[in-house]
């Protein structure tokens, strides 16, 4: 049976996206700045997340999550803006902006063998 694990990327400015492997090839994200979860999804390994709006009071901006199958390469394609705070009007700062193939390597088929999460190779 397949075990989760979970994954934090930093991608700067206190925002974060967190992983979690939940199944053999699926996983679960939520995107937060600081401690307050500002979006979440789901998606299949191999398959993007599909690009996810996002909008609260003081971040808004777009996020696509995926995961290569075969190497295991994390990457996204984002533009995330933060409300500056305490300028009227609001203003606006765009703080991550780019696709990036290459933000984390995780392992997308954590689980066990004989009982094992790590085995010796064959």
């Amino acid at each position: 049976m397949p075990t989760a694990s979970r994954h934090t990327i930093d991608l700067g400015h206190e925002i974060f996206l967190d992983l979690d492997v939940v199944g053999r090839f699926e996983l679960d994200w939520d995107l937060r700045w600081k401690t307050v979860d500002i979006a979440q999804g789901s998606f299949s390994v191999g398959s993007p997340s599909g690009p996810v709006q996002v909008a609260t009071d003081f971040v808004r901006g777009q996020l696509e999550v995926r995961v290569d199958p075969l190497s295991g390469l994390v990457g996204c394609t984002a533009m995330i803006e933060l409300r500056e705070l305490g300028v009227q009007p609001p203003t606006w700062k765009t703080v991550f902006d780019r696709t990036d193939s290459h933000l984390a390597l995780i392992d997308p088929t954590k689980g066990c063998v004989a009982g094992l999460e790590t085995s010796y190779p064959p």
